[in-house]
Parts: structure tokens; C-alpha cells; sequence
């Protein structure tokens, strides 16, 4: 019998303030009205009690087998800005789960920001899931804060971008948050633009959230191992020593890291989300040499779960 190995259990990630809670509701004549809860406690603080660990105790999560496929539509590249735009498709013999992934990058000579915005229809309502990550170059800029926004109205894609600049544009003023947000708000002011011009097919109309986010988050992949869109969780790659460009590391960490996390799937349902820190971090060392590049760009990564409104379960060391 094969020895289990040991996966350590301290939460090792740079430890995230929560700092507002954003209720969105769109009036009659456009403008956006805001709940705003501030929260100013760190994310493990505000979910402590909200989950029991467990560990996928008979190793099963390593044997079970999802597969992935990615269909790419849309992508352009130009200046330091990158958006692609691509449908997904994870399933196995018995279940299977569609959904649509924008992915937008832009790298300028003060900052990098990510984003991701998972389209997904529940009951024929479409919701847009975005998560967005803005790491200031210069360390005096950096403070770990992150806002959660909830879009109650119904919107357009393009308009959900244009509603989280308007947002973040308003919470920063008076705020420690007052550089990074307004440099996300420009980058999303820019998104909403490029998809009404380039992706008007798939520019429908759905209710959102947001967690954004300073932190150079390097990878998101979304997971529903039922195969059906609610619970879902979220498995991310945290770059806590970027040695390289951020396009770089996200090149040369995303792709394997992905279908690492896919054959995590069924540890992820069976143990609310703990399981899965578990699984992935006992998968690394069967990626091989696929991730010298990765491991030389970034030497130190954490790997972090999220559940369905990006309240972090829990951290683990990668490397």
C-alpha cells in the first residue's frame, strides 16, 4: 500500500482584508445604487465557523477522471492587453457541465490585473462570476484589500464591466484603496467597450458578482463536480514571489494547472471545498517537468479555494 503523503495543514497565504460588501441595484433611469456593509475583517476572520475541514481520506479524489474541453472564440492581443473569450465543456461518463470563460490581462509599466468572468445559466438565467486581481510593480502601492459586488439588476455583459468601474470608482474615494481601484475601474471601463465592439453575440443580459481583489492571483479555474451550476467552487494559483512577467507566469502555469484541478473534481464536492487543497497539492508532483517554468517564474505559489461568492475555505502551499 502506498504511503499517504503529508499535506501541511497552517493556512500559509498572505492574509486578505475584506473590507466592503457592495449590494448593486440599477434604478429606472441608469444609475447604480449602492448598499454598501463595510466588513474591514480578513477573509478567514469573516468565514471562521462557515466550514469544517475534511480531507479526502481514502484518496479517491486522486482516481477520479473529469476531462475538459475548450473551444476558443474569440482573442486578441495588442499593447499589454490580452482578451480571449472561449467556451468550456467538463464532463465525465455520467455528468457534464457547460459554460462560457472571458479572460482579460493587461500589463502596463505600474501594475498588472487579471481578470476572469465565468458565464453560467441556472434555471435559464444567465450570471457572470468575475473575479479581479490588480498587483501593483511598486511595493509601496501594495495592500492586500478585497471588496465583494453583487449585482442585483439584470445587465448586459458589457454593462456588469461599466457597473463595477462605476462601483469601484466611487468606493475608492477616501479610501487606502483610492490607486489600485481607480486603475482596475479604467481597465474595466476599457473591457466593457471591447465587448460591445468585438463580442456582441454573446453580450446577454444576466445578475453578477465580483471579488476584487490586490493580489497577483495567476490562475482561476472554476469547478462543479455535480454537474450542476450551484454549489461550484473556485481553485486558484497565488503567486506570493513573481520573478517573471505576469503574462509569462500565466502561460507557463495555467494550463497544467488546469487539468490538475479537473481531476480534483469529485474531492471538491464530497468535502465542501477542503478537499481539494489536498488533492491538488498531492497531484503537483505528478505534473513532472510541465512545471519547471512555472516553479522558475513564480518559486513561491500557494494554491487557495473559494466556494460559489468567493468566500476563501482554505490555503496550501504548492511549492
Amino acid at each position: 500500500m502506498a504511503k499517504k503523503a503529508e499535506v501541511e495543514s497552517e493556512n500559509s497565504c498572505s492574509e486578505i482584508t475584506l473590507k466592503r460588501i457592495v449590494e448593486v441595484e440599477i434604478a429606472k433611469n441608469g444609475k447604480a445604487i449602492l448598499n454598501i456593509t463595510e466588513v474591514n475583517k480578513s477573509l478567514s476572520e469573516w468565514i471562521a465557523g462557515k466550514f469544517k475541514e475534511s480531507s479526502c481520506q481514502d484518496q479517491s479524489c486522486l482516481a477520479f477522471d473529469y476531462q475538459v474541453e475548450t473551444k476558443e472564440i474569440y482573442n486578441y492581443s495588442n499593447n499589454g492587453k490580452k482578451l480571449t473569450f472561449s467556451e468550456v465543456r467538463i464532463y465525465n461518463e455520467s455528468s457534464s457541465f457547460d459554460f462560457k470563460v472571458l479572460s482579460y490581462f493587461a500589463e502596463t509599466a505600474t501594475y498588472n490585473l487579471s481578470l476572469v468572468t465565468r458565464m453560467m445559466q441556472v434555471e435559464g438565467e444567465n450570471y457572470f462570476v468575475t473575479a479581479i486581481n490588480l498587483a501593483p510593480k511598486d511595493e509601496k502601492k501594495f495592500a492586500p484589500f478585497a471588496d465583494v459586488i453583487e449585482i442585483k439588476s439584470k445587465a448586459k455583459l458589457s454593462e456588469h464591466y461599466r457597473i463595477l468601474a462605476e462601483v469601484l470608482n466611487e468606493i475608492r474615494k477616501q479610501d487606502e484603496t483610492s490607486w489600485i481601484w481607480n486603475k482596475a475601474k479604467l481597465e474595466l471601463s476599457y473591457l466593457s467597450r471591447a465587448v460591445e465592439k468585438n463580442l456582441a453575440e454573446f453580450n446577454v443580459e444576466g445578475k453578477g458578482n465580483a471579488l476584487v481583489m490586490d493580489a497577483l492571483i495567476v490562475c482561476v479555474v472554476s469547478l462543479n463536480p455535480t454537474g450542476s451550476p450551484l454549489p461550484m467552487f473556485y481553485v486558484t494559483l497565488e503567486c506570493l514571489d513573481p520573478r517573471d512577467s505576469y503574462q509569462s507566469i500565466v502561460w507557463n502555469c495555467c494550463a497544467k494547472f488546469g487539468l490538475l484541478v479537473a481531476g480534483c473534481a469529485l474531492a471538491c464536492y464530497v468535502s465542501g471545498g477542503i478537499g481539494c487543497l489536498a488533492c491538488v497539492v498531492l497531484a503537483i508532483p505528478t505534473a513532472g517537468d510541465s512545471l519547471i517554468a512555472c516553479k522558475s517564474g513564480c518559486p513561491s505559489m500557494n494554491v487557495c479555494v473559494y466556494n460559489s461568492f468567493w468566500d476563501k475555505i482554505g490555503c496550501r502551499k504548492a511549492w
